[in-house]
């Protein structure tokens, strides 16, 4: 993560999607990633305590506090109730000024990666195809 911080301690996190459900199942997974921003090359710190936080009413966390691994990480899951952007931030236990977020967008549909093709008869409107 050194080229994200590169000479200065900090946490990054980063979602594993950018859109979820609004359903209260849908779980979209965040990790911190901390640096101590001492060596050119990141070093893994572990137990590293890191408290998270959600902006959205109806969101839910799956933890507010976590602990890094031998990694230098750690994540939690995010699921809501309620479509919104949710903004999740995690602080550093022992500095609450080194911090790092993300967003998601929790939708009130389910959204389809593709994209779909109506064919409407000739003679009901003649020369039209329609996208939606």
């Amino acid at each position: 993560m050194k080229d994200i911080c590169p000479s200065i301690e900090c946490i990054t996190v980063m979602p594993a999607a950018v859109n979820a459900l609004a359903d209260g199942n849908a779980r979209v997974k965040f990790t911190a990633f901390y640096d101590d921003g001492l060596n050119l090359i990141s070093t893994p710190t572990p137990e590293i305590v890191v408290n998270w936080m959600v902006d959205l009413n109806g969101g839910t966390l799956s933890s507010n506090t976590t602990r890094t691994n031998i990694y230098g990480e750690t994540d939690i899951t995010l699921q809501s109730v309620t479509a919104g952007l949710a903004t999740v931030t995690a602080t550093l236990n022992s500095n609450p000024k080194i911090f790092g977020s993300a967003n998601v967008i929790f939708n009130s549909f389910e959204q389809n990666n593709f994209l779909k093709l109506v064919a409407i008869p000739q003679d009901s409107a003649p020369g039209f195809m329609f996208f939606f």
